[in-house]
């Protein structure tokens, strides 16, 4: 989005949690299968969860932002999230498919093994966060993702056992195959002004409240700063920062701030036009949005 009209919209999201009882707290595991189209150019995030996440890339081109990185991951690639680990996706195609798996670190603490399984994520390949495996293992990783999806689909009895099952089979299989992997570094076509700059907004949208803000602090003018959002990640500055404020509002409030919180908070400065734009963006006030997500299982928001 460009921060001046909505796009139209249309998700199919198949989505099951696995509650664990464990000796001293509750862990989870959830499964997600997306479908979504929602034009060019749409934003989603920022996400960050204090839980691990396994992302597939099934269809769609896309912009992937982690931490200071972007990545633009093809079919069958694999990206490793942290708990906590920043990371927003820009649609560059009008069609994109994905399954996700989160588990909190102790998902699998009822297993006796040492190192735990979530230790491959901290292993050097897997902490690049974007991997890409020989064809038939990314094929075999998909067939069980696929396996849970149909169960979660037809609403078999076996899900929760297919779900707890195949996700561990799958990140046993990826750490055994890690020295099999090609990390995929920093897009070669990203400018290291680039980055710079994406780390900038990350860190400072709360106080950036023009693009001159940013052009100012790394002394290039605001055609320079448009041109390398637009040829490098599809989306113009004004609404990537806009997005990423209004990302961090939602998250607020799904957390269980005010609106007004949520509003100063993500760095806008009048209440009345954060209204605004969070209905003509988002499609519904942030009350309303607040009502339907604050308490909500869900740990990731494929309304947009």
């Amino acid at each position: 989005m460009d921060g001046t009209q909505q796009q139209t919209t249309s998700t199919f999201c198949l989505r099951r949690e696995v509650r664990i009882s464990l000796a001293k707290e509750e862990g989870f595991i959830t499964f997600s299968h997306v479908r979504s189209s929602s034009g060019v150019n749409q934003f989603f995030g920022p996400f960050s969860q204090g839980v691990y996440e396994l992302y597939l890339h099934l269809d769609g081109s896309c912009n992937i932002l982690i931490d200071d990185r972007i990545y633009s991951p093809r079919h069958g690639d694999i990206l490793l999230y942290r708990p906590n680990q920043l990371h927003s996706l820009i649609s560059t195609s009008p069609y994109q498919e994905r399954y996700m798996v989160w588990f909190t670190p102790n998902a699998f603490s009822g297993i006796p093994c040492e190192p735990p399984i979530t230790a491959l994520f901290d292993t050097p390949k897997a902490s690049a966060n974007h991997l890409v495996f020989p064809h038939a293992f990314s094929k075999s990783i998909m067939d069980k993702l696929c396996q849970i999806s149909t169960a979660v689909r037809d609403n078999a009895p076996e899900v929760p056992y297919l779900i707890y099952g195949n996700s561990l089979r799958i990140l046993v299989a990826i750490q055994n195959m890690l020295k099999q992997a090609t990390t995929m570094p920093l897009d070669a076509n990203s400018p290291t002004i680039l980055v710079k700059i994406v780390n900038y907004i990350h860190t400072n949208f709360a106080t950036t409240r023009t693009l001159e803000q940013i052009c100012s602090h790394f002394g290039i003018s605001r055609s320079q700063l448009t041109r390398l959002f637009t040829t490098h990640i599809g989306i113009t500055p004004y609404a990537y920062l806009q997005n990423f404020k209004l990302s961090h509002a939602k998250q607020r409030l799904s957390q269980g701030a005010s609106v007004t919180e949520a509003c100063f908070e993500s760095g806008f400065s009048d209440y009345s036009n954060f209204i605004q734009l969070f209905r003509k963006t988002v499609g519904i006030s942030p009350l309303t949005y607040k009502k339907q997500h604050y308490g909500s299982t869900a740990l990731i928001d494929t309304t947009d």
